[in-house]
């Protein structure tokens, strides 16, 4: 059989780590389906390409992201992206498709309307939960949601959720469409070796406790709380390290905090890294903690987790749930540097504690979380319509 996976989430040659979960759930859908990508690309510069057929399954479509008047891309993605849509579908005749969706404008209310007319059996798989209506502030683009999101949600053989949340906001718009929470997953990890770990290794090297963060460098993701917690525990004597890793609009102001207070020695941004090697670093430290305030899941919760280090989320967020307080990882307060300060006070007091639930957290991933179990899932679905 034949699937067709479209999606605005997938890594490209612009962005080759972004979003690679998308990328190994086709990897695993692949031992059981014959699978075609359609991604779709809005950068906020010019890569200078349009339609791109990168491999024999792999279609790519960039089209320049018009920020002034966001909701205009509703109508470029119809005239531009919507027509190489419908001509792929004609070639790859597809037996099902699935879109993977984050930002549902323009992409989603686009797209529902096209592939109910096909009457191929289409599924959909929801990431995002920021552009709910009632955590949007801008009152056009609020508007504009709810006008557009019970369209976009009806006429779906099934929609997966990653967490609860979505699917109290997705049935609070359509009454009559089959919704499940289907979380999220990860493969095995593939030990490797690389000059950077021997760089890594050398940064954290004698220090007493040893943070790893990881995610896209924008501000909800809460890097500089956590930064300013570290810095404030490194005034008071205590000998810990924090290595961030990731890239994103916000690294210049974050090492330019990191640079005033000081602690350079003791901070440091590494950049981007491709997803095996942050999942073999992950092991060289006591605590990962990503104080993110505005996540759906978090993926790399789940790949600390998966090495066996302690794992910490926000409460409130989509992890929350999944991590659970002082069982298998911990929770903070939102947008609290004094929260972080006091979690990594405990973890250093209580080293026996931290290790103990640590290994609940491996064994509740590697249990419950993994690749083959979350596709299963979905292929139970695609064979039972």
């Amino acid at each position: 059989m034949k699937l067709l996976v479209i999606t605005d989430l997938y890594p490209d040659q612009f962005n080759p780590i972004g979003n690679i979960f998308v990328k190994h759930q086709v990897m695993e859908m692949q031992k059981h389906y014959d699978v075609y990508v359609f991604a779709t690309h809005m950068p906020s510069f010019d890569p200078k390409l349009s339609f791109v057929k990168r491999t024999s399954d792999e279609y790519h479509y960039y089209f320049r992201l018009f920020k002034p008047l966001y909701l205009l891309n509703t109508f470029k993605y119809w005239m531009l992206v919507i027509p190489a849509i419908k001509k792929t579908i004609g070639q790859i005749k597809p037996d099902i498709i699935h879109v993977h969706d984050c930002r549902h404008v323009p992409e989603l209310v686009n797209l529902a309307p096209l592939l109910r007319r096909t009457g191929i059996p289409h599924y959909l798989t929801v990431h995002n939960i920021t552009t709910h209506p009632d955590r949007i502030t801008n009152p056009v683009l609020r508007l504009v949601y709810r006008f557009m999101l019970p369209r976009a949600y009806q006429g779906w053989n099934h929609i997966f959720c990653v967490n609860d949340q979505l699917v109290k906001q997705i049935t609070s718009y359509t009454s009559n469409q089959s919704i499940s929470r289907i979380g999220n997953a990860i493969n095995p990890c593939t030990r490797i070796s690389d000059p950077l770990m021997d760089e890594v290794a050398s940064f954290i090297d004698g220090a007493e406790f040893k943070i790893i963060s990881a995610g896209n460098l924008k501000v909800t993701k809460g890097f500089d709380l956590l930064i300013k917690a570290v810095s404030e525990l490194v005034k008071d004597g205590i000998d810990i390290r924090l290595a961030i890793f990731g890239d994103g609009e916000q690294r210049p102001s974050l090492e330019n905090v990191i640079r005033t207070s000081g602690t350079q020695d003791a901070i440091r941004c590494f950049g981007g890294v491709e997803n095996t090697l942050l999942r073999n670093l992950y092991p060289f430290f006591d605590a990962f903690i990503l104080p993110s305030y505005s996540e759906t899941f978090g993926i790399v919760y789940l790949e600390a987790m998966s090495a066996g280090i302690m794992a910490v989320g926000v409460r409130g967020q989509g992890i929350d749930g999944v991590i659970k307080h002082g069982e298998n990882g911990l929770l903070l307060v939102p947008k609290s540097i004094s929260s972080i300060i006091s979690q990594i006070r405990w973890m250093m007091a209580n080293p026996g504690a931290t290790k103990s639930i640590a290994k609940a957290g491996k064994a509740m991933v590697d249990s419950d979380y993994r690749m083959d179990q979350l596709c299963a899932s979905i292929r139970t679905k695609y064979e039972t319509r």
